[in-house]
């Protein structure tokens, strides 16, 4: 943050800390100074371990609402159709071996399970679920 220099007086902007005003014709040594002195960083005052304290509390709720959120998603979403995937190891489509439900954080439903072949883990994004 770029710090501009004020004339007390008169508010004229004093170009590079200019120790006199020459429109109210003023001495601003003093001010000036102050002005470049560098700040100490003040410590913070009052009750932090409270503070910390609801923070906590806030994300443990939030956390709380998305498990259920997410449970309520999982409720909806159910596979009962064969699904396919593609396998990288056999490098084709496959039908997914016992294909389990997953509801992914963007609200998105999708599939796990193991190829037949090779029991390699495949995964298939399915669609988004209404809220």
């Amino acid at each position: 943050m770029k710090m501009v220099a004020r004339c007390p007086q008169c508010g004229k902007k004093l170009e590079h800390f200019e120790r006199f005003c020459y429109q109210c014709e003023v001495d601003n040594s003093k001010h000036v100074d102050e002005l470049q002195k560098p700040r100490k960083m003040q410590p913070i005052k009052g009750d932090v371990k409270g503070d910390i304290d609801n923070v906590k509390a806030i994300t443990k709720g939030l956390k709380a609402l998305i498990k259920e959120k997410s449970l309520k998603l999982k409720k909806k979403a159910k596979i009962d159709v064969e699904i396919q995937a593609y396998c990288v190891k056999c490098r084709k489509k496959i039908i997914i071996k016992n294909p389990k439900d997953y509801v992914m954080k963007n609200g998105f439903l999708a599939a796990k399970g193991k190829c037949p072949k090779c029991d390699t883990k495949v995964f298939r994004i399915i669609k988004k679920i209404k809220s």
